[in-house]
């Protein structure tokens, strides 16, 4: 049977409501289902990939992500999410190579910036990342987690 458009609609938001309630099984039963009749929906792509890094099956959340991106390059969550991954696996080298894709999709978008700062923070490559900060502050200047990020490598530098 067929899903039409607004039951396509109230599927995500109800896979969404799973996925917030940690019922993951409810939530990648329901998004299976929605992508095996639009396979081409970058959001159920997306939010599968959540579901599944939430079950620490970061290969398969990987998968999802680059699925996203696939179909919609400029998807900002998706590559800030691919990123989590790496970083959460200790994959700082493909962090890196990550958000330095990130940045060169979305170049307008400080979040990538800071994201881009944020993996060299990890990598405690501290001087590196204070450009990207300052960047991403010239982009959107009213964002706190770049003004925390910045604020706390200065002052550990003492400027």
């Amino acid at each position: 049977m067929q899903t039409t458009a607004s039951e396509a609609f109230f599927g995500k938001t109800l896979a969404l409501l799973y996925y917030y309630d940690k019922d993951a099984g409810k939530a990648k039963s329901l998004l299976q289902k929605l992508l095996s009749e639009d396979i081409n929906d970058p959001e159920l792509h997306f939010y599968l990939g959540l579901v599944y890094g939430s079950q620490d099956s970061f290969d398969l959340a990987a998968v999802e992500f680059g699925k996203t991106l696939a179909i919609r390059g400029s998807f900002s969550d998706a590559w800030l999410q691919l990123c989590y991954l790496d970083l959460k696996q200790k994959e700082y080298d493909r962090a890196l190579s990550t958000a330095k894709h990130f940045t060169e999709n979305a170049p307008a978008y400080g979040g990538a910036w800071r994201t881009l700062g944020y993996v060299y923070n990890m990598r405690k490559e501290y001087t590196t990342a204070i450009p990207f900060f300052k960047k991403a502050l010239g982009l959107d200047s009213l964002d706190a987690f770049t003004w925390f990020e910045l604020g706390a490598r200065s002052s550990a530098r003492g400027t």
